[in-house]
């Protein structure tokens, strides 16, 4: 869950802040639980609504950035990364996936992160963001096209 804050908010102290309220949250409403979906589902809806409700007070939603600097994503590590070149490789195929995810409109980049890093499905996702299911299916597949496209717009810049 912590990363998740930190993912979309690209803000460490803030990302610890919201992940304290959210386990607070989580506590005082422990009584009222009912078991009609996943624990995970109930605990990332409590953590999406702080996170909406500090992005509608502090800043626009667009300017949210879906990854730390400091954190790279596990799944670009590789046996060799002690080699120079592919290690630059790396840098830069995960940069470029930053900024394509960085420019996703809000709700594809929460259900895209949700989905990948959280191994969500989307169910739980409509859950949590309070939309149909099939709003978020289409959330997914317009993410990982938009990723795609972007991808490979960069990849022709390149060259």
């Amino acid at each position: 869950m912590y990363r998740y804050f930190v993912r979309q908010i690209h803000d460490q102290q803030l990302a610890e802040d919201l992940y304290q309220d959210t386990w607070s949250k989580v506590m005082n409403a422990a009584a009222q639980y009912q078991v009609k979906a996943k624990f995970t589902t109930w605990l990332y809806k409590i953590a999406h609504n702080l996170l909406i409700d500090h992005v509608r007070v502090v800043k626009p939603l667009d300017n949210i950035s879906p990854l730390a600097d400091e954190q790279q994503m596990d799944s670009l590590e590789a046996d060799n990364l002690n080699a120079p070149e592919p290690r630059l490789q790396q840098q830069q195929q995960l940069n470029m996936m930053k900024a394509c995810i960085a420019d996703l409109p809000a709700v594809q980049k929460e259900a895209f992160l949700l989905n990948i890093e959280m191994g969500m499905t989307a169910a739980m996702i409509s859950d949590i963001a309070n939309v149909t299911l099939e709003a978020t299916k289409s959330r997914i597949r317009y993410a990982y096209q938009s990723i795609k496209q972007c991808i490979a717009h960069k990849l022709q810049e390149i060259r």
